[in-house]
């Protein structure tokens, strides 16, 4: 599963303020030195990836999945006798298991 628009749904910090130049045709006559204070991580961003990745990570917690302690790409969710395994690099996801149904849910 490739996720197209990864970036744009990752959140900045509370404590992570970071500026941008405005862009072309956002600037207002009489304000060319104002400058922009992000809200959301943006493509191009070099916190970007670690933004998305921390927002996945709380969804896939949230929806019972386990990181993995010695590989942190990789989340396990057990449920009885089934298990669904759930890789991550950078904006691709891979979800193979031993269960149909259970994978249908974790899409």
């Amino acid at each position: 599963m490739d996720v197209k628009t990864a970036f744009l749904n990752g959140s900045l910090d509370d404590d992570t303020e970071i500026y941008m130049a405005q862009p072309p045709n956002f600037v207002v006559p009489g304000t060319e030195g104002l400058v922009c204070k992000l809200q959301k991580a943006i493509y191009g961003l070099k916190q970007a990836p670690r933004c998305w990745y921390l927002t996945l990570h709380q969804f896939l917690v949230g929806i019972s999945f386990e990181r993995c302690v010695k590989e942190v790409c990789l989340y396990i969710k057990r449920v009885g006798d089934s298990m669904v395994l759930l890789t991550v690099y950078v904006d691709d996801i891979t979800i193979t298991g031993n269960n149909n149904d259970d994978i249908e849910k974790v899409k």
